[in-house]
């Protein structure tokens, strides 16, 4: 996967995303898919029955959300990356699978994840999720620029290295 992104361009560019359905209903945000989402995620919620009912126009409000695919261009856009910049998205399963980062994709063509990738390559690992992980953990230490728009364990291991530390790095 990291040749395959090494022959197209010198510099590619990483970032983890968390959009997992069960992390949506979770937090009881949603990101624009309309009443099927909220419908969706609504009964997952329901698997939680300690979970409070959560006002998810408030928790955008208040900064509680993941940011949209949109936003998500937005901000790397407002960063400087530019709009052909080949990306590498680092995630689990996207609720509303790829249809759902189109409008990133939109703003950056050269979108990719490991099902893109490296969609054959993969099924030996899918019972795994840590395997899985391990790969998108992989790819972004190889990647020129890493930023983590949600900061969990492995996106601090990659700034910890030093060779992540800063968010751009001359390509």
């Amino acid at each position: 996967m990291i040749l395959k992104f090494k022959l197209r361009r010198a510099c590619f560019h990483s970032f983890n995303y968390k959009l997992e359905p069960d992390m949506l209903a979770f937090s009881g945000c949603y990101i624009g898919g309309g009443d099927k989402e909220r419908y969706e995620l609504r009964e997952i919620r329901k698997r939680w029955e300690t979970l409070p009912d959560i006002d998810a126009v408030g928790e955008r409000r208040r900064g509680k959300c993941p940011l949209t695919p949109h936003e998500v261009g937005l901000m790397l856009s407002a960063l400087g990356f530019e709009n052909d910049a080949y990306i590498y998205v680092a995630s689990g399963e996207i609720y509303g699978g790829e249809e759902t980062l189109e409008p990133l994709k939109d703003l950056f063509p050269n979108l990719y994840t490991k099902e893109i990738l490296a969609n054959e390559d993969r099924k030996p690992f899918l019972p795994f999720s840590s395997c899985l992980a391990a790969i998108d953990y992989i790819v972004c230490d190889e990647s020129d620029v890493f930023a983590p728009i949600i900061m969990e364990i492995w996106p601090r291991f990659l700034q910890v290295e030093g060779e992540k530390s800063e968010l751009f790095l001359s390509c």
